[in-house]
């Protein structure tokens, strides 16, 4: 039953993704034809991490292309760590849990606070993801409005979509 709610769930943010692709304008930022090869080794983490807490791989990967192009780095003046340019203020583990230059770690990481955005977001992924940018109340209140761009959910989606094709 698990495996059966896990499909659909699965399948779900599938069409939802591919709803959200379709309704981009002709401008938009990537499609299956212009997106990036997935480097093998981010692919296979981004795999794994999606098994084992059911967010799509496609999402992980869409946040990590936005926020670092799949590169580990140091960003936001020092704040912000790995791939998935998790913020140490919000969440210091990112510091001493594991390495944050590998891949399963910070895509766990960014799987962890997509789950806490959820709860806090009423299971809306727009917010949630738009959540991983702002943080769960400025999302829940106005979703992009106020991320980085004005568009960071839609961005994420329409990279996630794109991705998905290599999945």
């Amino acid at each position: 039953m698990v495996a059966d709610c896990y499909t659909m769930k699965t399948k779900a943010i599938a069409i939802a993704l591919s709803l959200l692709a379709s309704s981009v304008s002709a401008k938009e930022y990537m499609n299956k034809n212009t997106a990036p090869k997935i480097p093998a080794k981010i692919k296979t983490a981004a795999i794994q991490v999606s098994s084992e807490t059911g967010i799509p791989a496609s999402i992980l990967l869409g946040i990590a292309s936005r926020e670092s192009d799949f590169r580990p780095l140091i960003g936001d003046n020092g704040n912000s760590y790995g791939m998935c340019q998790i913020h140490k203020r919000w969440h210091p583990e990112i510091l001493t849990d594991g390495d944050w230059r590998c891949p399963v770690f910070s895509f766990r990481m960014c799987a962890k606070i997509l789950k806490q955005n959820l709860r806090y977001c009423g299971l809306n992924w727009n917010k949630a993801v738009a959540a991983y940018n702002v943080g769960p109340k400025l999302a829940n209140l106005h979703e992009d409005k106020y991320t980085t761009g004005g568009d960071y959910s839609e961005d994420v989606f329409r990279r996630a979509t794109a991705f998905s094709y290599q999945l």
